[in-house]
């Protein structure tokens, strides 16, 4: 009966509610008509089984179907959206961070901004970098016939101060990766994936970003597998 006052609260409901109503009374009104209207009752007693069910879907699984637009509705407000640099929610990321960060992309130019906090990080936190390899020409030239310009920086160098933390691991793709993603405790139910796009052509500051968390169960499972799949991939750098 909560379930049944909850519904009839909502004034969305009253038209399915007053269907609902007119369904059973013409079911019962058929058992009252004369012996040979079988047909009619036969007709009712259909009319009144939908009638059962429309008020099971309605009021018994009420809450389920609140569940699913709130899903719907938190998708729709989440959905992808521009951004700019985000230096914030990296470094957002990496205060949070208790067991693992990831990040992915073209540009290890983005990490020279974060090298304090990420020096700084707890030796418990695994960190897992992966750039493509700018000192490699081919890959200059690929980046350049996709996004009409040369990398923001032509060198690695920059990147050993991580390799002397025994906590951090960087490996090198041998082609420019046009999907970047920063990730954070991805194994946990706390976890989150920021992934940006970049388009062929596109000299962009801003780019389409998708953020995900446990919560986007399909999507989360799908970019988290996309991170083991590139991280596969990768050389680890420097080499022995």
């Amino acid at each position: 009966m909560k379930r049944f006052r909850s519904a009839l609260k909502s004034k969305s409901n009253w038209p399915s509610l007053a269907t609902l109503v007119l369904i059973l009374l013409c079911s019962v009104a058929s058992f009252f008509m004369p012996d040979d209207g079988l047909a009619v009752k036969v007709l009712g007693a259909a009319f009144a089984l939908v009638a059962v069910e429309f008020f099971i879907l309605l009021v018994v699984h009420l809450d389920e179907v609140k569940e699913a637009l709130r899903k719907i509705k938190s998708a729709e407000a989440k959905g992808p959206h521009l951004v700019g640099r985000t230096y914030n929610t990296r470094r957002r990321m990496i205060a949070d961070a208790k067991e693992s960060l990831f990040f992915c992309g073209n540009a290890p130019a983005n990490l020279v901004s974060l090298a304090p906090e990420l020096i700084n990080l707890s030796d418990r936190v695994k960190v897992r970098i992966l750039v493509a390899d700018i000192e490699d020409e081919n890959v200059v030239k690929i980046h350049y016939a996709i996004n009409g310009r040369e990398p923001e920086m032509l060198s690695l160098a920059h990147l050993k101060k991580y390799t002397q933390k025994a906590n951090f691991e960087i490996r090198l793709m041998n082609c420019p990766l046009v999907t970047h993603m920063s990730a954070s405790d991805v194994n946990t139910a706390s976890g989150q994936i920021h992934v940006s796009f970049a388009f062929y052509g596109e000299k962009m500051t801003a780019f389409p970003r998708v953020d995900v968390t446990p919560a986007d169960t399909e999507w989360y499972a799908f970019y988290k597998d996309q991170i083991e799949l590139l991280w596969e991939q990768g050389t680890p750098w420097p080499s022995a």
